[in-house]
C-alpha cells in the first residue's frame, strides 16, 4: 500500500513538474510574440478604422 502511494505521489509530482515547464514555454512564446507586435505593429484592419471613423463622427458632435 506505501509503495502504491509513494508511486503515485512521484507520477503527481512529475505530472505538475511537466505542467510548470509547459506554462513556461507559453508564456516564453506569448512574451516574444507581445513584443514582436509592440516593435512591429500589424496595420488596423478597416473594421478597426470604420469603428474609430465612427467614434470620432459621435464624440465631434
Amino acid at each position: 500500500m506505501a509503495r502504491k502511494q509513494a508511486k503515485a505521489q512521484r507520477e503527481k509530482t512529475r505530472s505538475d513538474e511537466l505542467g510548470c515547464a509547459q506554462r513556461l514555454t507559453r508564456s516564453e512564446r506569448d512574451r516574444r510574440a507581445f513584443f514582436a507586435a509592440l516593435i512591429n505593429p500589424p496595420k488596423p484592419s478597416g473594421r478597426l478604422d470604420r469603428a474609430l471613423a465612427e467614434h470620432k463622427r459621435r464624440i465631434a458632435r
